[in-house]
């Protein structure tokens, strides 16, 4: 049974829309479909069916994987430029940001400009992962309830849940002992670029990590003893029966045990050099090293030699 919404997310779309519709002189339409309404503006009416159908999409695939459905219709906007997204989002959003999610209006508002960059197949990956805050937002009373790292982690393996091995950065920040601990991404994301990367990388690692160490359908599970509601650290205890930190410890330590020197060559592979390029290059670098250090052997045997050593 759906509870009755006790504010309207259509008339709060709306409500946002209507300064900047003012502003550029132009008539917004809304398309309504199957649980959820698409505002739009000319010129993006493609966009805004293409959206009711990869909605629909996403939450079939969001069904599976995560056993929620939406309790209410969403709303979800697109707009034209970044410059409209800065100005309906409240203007602080980082540039590359595509989409945002506020689950406590079911409401999702979408950079139709990105979209056009990133491609069209890409939008139900979008779709999905914002989708999925509204979801988990709609099992939990308090923002509070949802540590950063499980709502993004959970968002991220949702909508893009095949990483059979982790990222060749979290490998190399694992053994460097560079990786950030879950307390620290718990009620917000770092302040660099670099950071807020690497917290996003090891959100969505750490998920499917559990995933993958405790069978299909672990992340499921722990979603239904939080829609029951235990908190986070509580529902994977049941489910897990570990606590979180050991969880994290177990999961670090699996990535330090990986070869750095693998993830080395992986990593500058992806900056467009290829990867048996690479390879050839650290086996070069490998025999010269060992010439060297034949070399110096050679060298301090002549020396112990002349001194009368043998």
């Amino acid at each position: 049974m759906k509870p009755p919404a006790e504010f309207s997310a259509s008339a709060f779309l709306l409500t946002l829309f209507l300064a900047s519709a003012v502003a550029a002189q132009t008539q917004r339409e809304i398309l309504e479909g199957p649980g959820a309404s698409v505002a739009f503006s000319p010129g993006q009416k493609h966009f805004a069916e293409s959206t009711l159908s990869m909605y629909a999409r996403a939450i079939v695939g969001l069904e599976k994987r995560l056993g929620l459905s939406p309790r209410r219709n969403v709303s979800i906007v697109l707009t034209r430029t970044q410059a409209e997204f800065r100005d309906v989002t409240g203007g602080s959003t980082e540039s590359w940001i595509a989409a945002l999610a506020y689950p406590s209006e079911d409401l999702i508002i979408i950079d139709g400009s990105k979209i056009e960059i990133i491609g069209m197949n890409d939008l139900i990956t979008t779709l999905s992962h914002e989708l999925t805050h509204i979801l988990l937002g709609q099992i939990v009373q308090r923002r509070d309830e949802l540590p950063m790292w499980f709502n993004e982690g959970v968002a991220m393996w949702a909508s893009s849940p095949h990483f059979p091995t982790p990222r060749e950065e979290l490998v190399i920040a694992a053994r460097g002992d560079a990786l950030l601990h879950y307390s620290d991404l718990t009620h917000s994301l770092p302040s660099s670029r670099n950071e807020i990367d690497l917290a996003y990388a090891e959100s969505h690692e750490f998920i499917s990590y559990l995933e993958q160490q405790f069978g299909q359908g672990t992340v499921r599970a722990v979603i239904a003893e939080m829609e029951g509601g235990a908190p986070v650290a509580d529902a994977l205890l049941r489910v897990t029966r570990h606590p979180l930190g050991e969880l994290w410890e177990q999961w670090t330590l699996s990535l330090r045990e990986r070869s750095g020197l693998l993830a080395a060559v992986k990593l500058i592979s992806r900056f467009g050099i290829p990867l048996f390029a690479v390879v050839a290059l650290a086996v070069v670098l490998g025999y010269v090293r060992y010439l060297l250090v034949k070399r110096r052997k050679m060298k301090r045997w002549q020396e112990e030699e002349r001194m009368g050593y043998w």
